[in-house]
């Protein structure tokens, strides 16, 4: 998911649609991606003046009375402010429309496909030729918007009806229930598994967006206090929603105990995927009750003067609340034709009828990853992790392989060295695991455990990778591929190993 999308996610927008999310994250593998003053914007070349796709739009002045969940600001694009959103239309459909400086509204296309074909026609060749290959579509020369009134009749009535509303409600979110019922819904949460795509669900009455990273329930959030001098404005509306955020603060102590205090790292480089999101939310400190493989996190308070109050809960796994999302991304070296081109879906469907046959328990972790595995019953071990974000990890262990560090001196340090480059969320996969769930034998220091493994590889999107860790061994050893087991643990499988 691109980070524009996540961050999209995390301010109450409605789920990205999944065309513009592979646009995004193109974008943003090419390096178009840049921090602007804590704003996250893609752009192509750094003194564009045109389309500039960012987190943080505002509508122009003209329609700033308009706050509703049905319309997403997603870019300027033009010198004088206008700005493309996202728009929900009364069919459920997304539709991209236009909001002028000087009031004006226009549709600029009913598809997020045809909206990629509307930036491509004046972004760079490279996008033009991704769009054209990557959706079966041609880019015109010049874009001519739909004829339909629909969106311009919309806002206009929405002005209307925000225009009598507006003595009675100046907050733009206050979810008015009872702290019991959020303490549940976290507790369900817990053993809900995440989605592979944004996506939006009401549970008892609360609005939830799950994404891959976290499930995040809107609570309050308030207007921004910029223009609040004496500070009147905020010590009225604390008055108003201040007793509900302290009460949910009071029943997460009572219900959880004591938090241990996030603080969002000071580098970028060492941001986890909680500070981003903390960071979307104009906060630096969060409260975090880890239980399991996922935690239960509160931002609640403001985050500066000026700012709005906010109370957001999140769910989210445990390995991201501090490990910097570059750990979290795949550094090892690609091997295409590990499974034989077989796509993830088809490596998982083998690796559960395998793990059926073989009479291995599998394993289901509450954040949705489950892990099958076959073993010979004389010390050779396969097992597999496939994650809820379309991610893999395959370990093998082979008892009479070189690599086999069980039972060594200082084995737990040197078999931790073989996993470097793995995302440090896979490889939580294979630490500290309860005894109801030993297929491989593990390396032990104290009470640190990790899985022995002669073999160790992940997939990213389709492409398969070796563990940094394992690759220096083999060179270091003068050893290959086959010195792994991995011909050994694939052998059961309907897939011709490479290398």
């Amino acid at each position: 998911m691109a980070r524009l999308t996540s961050l999209l996610t995390t301010r109450g927008s409605f789920a990205v649609p999944e065309p513009l999310d592979r646009a995004w994250t193109w974008m943003e593998d090419q390096g178009w991606g840049s921090d602007h003053d804590g704003i996250w914007c893609l752009i192509p070349e750094p003194d564009r003046t045109g389309s500039i796709f960012a987190d943080q739009v505002r509508l122009p002045d003209a329609f700033a009375d308009v706050d509703h969940d049905r319309l997403t600001p997603i870019a300027v694009i033009t010198h004088s402010g206008d700005v493309a959103a996202m728009w929900r239309d009364d069919n459920d459909g997304v539709q991209f429309v236009a909001l002028g400086a000087d009031g004006d509204t226009l549709t600029l296309a009913e598809t997020p496909i045809d909206f990629l074909r509307l930036v491509a026609v004046d972004w760079p060749a490279a996008f033009r030729d991704w769009v054209e290959s990557t959706f079966d579509v041609e880019v015109p020369d010049r874009w001519t918007a739909p004829d339909s009134d629909e969106f311009t009749d919309w806002i206009a009535a929405v002005q209307n009806d925000e225009a009598d509303d507006a003595l009675t409600e100046p907050d733009e979110l206050w979810v008015q229930v009872e702290p019991a019922r959020v303490i549940a819904l976290a507790e369900e949460l817990l053993h809900t598994p995440y989605a592979q795509e944004p996506t939006e669900q009401t549970i008892d009455g609360i609005a939830v967006t799950t994404t891959p990273q976290c499930h995040l329930i809107p609570l309050i959030r308030t207007g921004d206090f910029a223009d609040d001098a004496d500070g009147s404005a905020f010590e009225a509306t604390y008055g108003r929603v201040g007793p509900a955020m302290e009460a949910l603060e009071d029943a997460a102590l009572e219900s959880w105990g004591d938090p241990q205090m996030h603080q969002v790292a000071d580098d970028e480089a060492d941001h986890s995927h909680l500070d981003q999101v903390l960071l979307g939310l104009h906060h630096e400190e969060a409260a975090v009750w880890p239980r399991d493989a996922s935690a239960i996190v509160l931002c609640s308070g403001q985050g500066d003067q000026g700012l709005p109050l906010v109370q957001y809960l999140l769910i989210c796994p445990t390995a991201t609340v501090d490990a910097p999302v570059q750990d979290q991304q795949p550094t090892g070296t690609v091997i295409d034709d590990l499974v034989a081109g077989t796509p993830l879906t088809d490596v998982r469907e083998h690796a559960r009828l395998v793990n059926e046959q073989s009479e291995v328990t599998a394993v289901h972790h509450v954040d949705g990853t489950v892990r099958y595995g076959w073993t010979d019953g004389a010390g050779a071990v396969t097992a597999w992790w496939f994650t809820p974000d379309e991610r893999a990890m395959l370990l093998v262990f082979d008892h009479e392989s070189e690599l086999s560090l069980y039972g060594q001196p200082d084995d737990f340090d040197r078999q931790e060295a073989l996993y470097d480059g793995v995302p440090a969320d896979l490889v939580a996969l294979a630490r500290n695991r309860d005894a109801d769930e030993q297929l491989l034998l593990n390396c032990a220091d104290g009470d640190e455990t990790i899985h022995a493994a002669t073999g160790i590889f992940f997939c990213i999107e389709e492409r398969w990778f070796i563990a940094d860790g394992l690759l220096r061994e083999l060179s270091r050893r003068d050893l290959t591929l086959a010195d792994t087991g991995l011909a050994v643990g694939l052998a059961p499988y309907d897939f011709v190993v490479g290398g």
